[in-house]
Formats: C-alpha cells, structure tokens, sequence
C-alpha cells in the first residue's frame, strides 16, 4: 500500500494525520510514565520512541502547557 494513500486514509478517517497521532500517543505514554515513575526525562524518551531530549521537551510542552518536571510535581503519585 502506498503510504501517501495509507496516510490520506487515516486522515479522513481518524481526523488527525498519522504523526499528529502517533505523537499524541507518545505524549500520553510519557505523562503516565512522568506521573507515575521517577524515570529520567533519557528514560522516558527510550520508553516513548523519542531520541532527543531536547525535541521531547519542546513536543511535551507544545503537547500539554507545563514541562515535564513541571507536569511530574503536579501528578506525581508513585
């Protein structure tokens, strides 16, 4: 299947694009593992399929207002 396409598809049927989803799925995987372990920002980064903390940090602020320190003292119940 041509990408292009698969993409067009998910789009439509979804109402978001497939990277707008799929980084919407890794900002939520990292407020669970922030509220929840005392992983790293690294660690969480490995565990969600992000490889620089510095994009992770920009995407998750952009994502959810706070960094994730800032999200982790909020929600911290480990």
């Amino acid at each position: 299947m041509n990408p292009d396409y698969l993409s067009h598809i998910f789009s439509t049927k979804a109402g978001a694009s497939l990277s707008s989803y799929i980084m919407d799925e890794r900002m939520a995987a990292a407020k669970r593992l922030l509220a929840t372990t005392s992983f790293s920002p690294q660690q969480i980064c490995d565990q969600v399929g992000i490889a620089n903390v510095s994009y992770f940090y920009r995407q998750f602020k952009k994502s959810s207002g706070v960094t994730p320190q800032q999200y982790r003292e909020k929600h911290f119940h480990g």
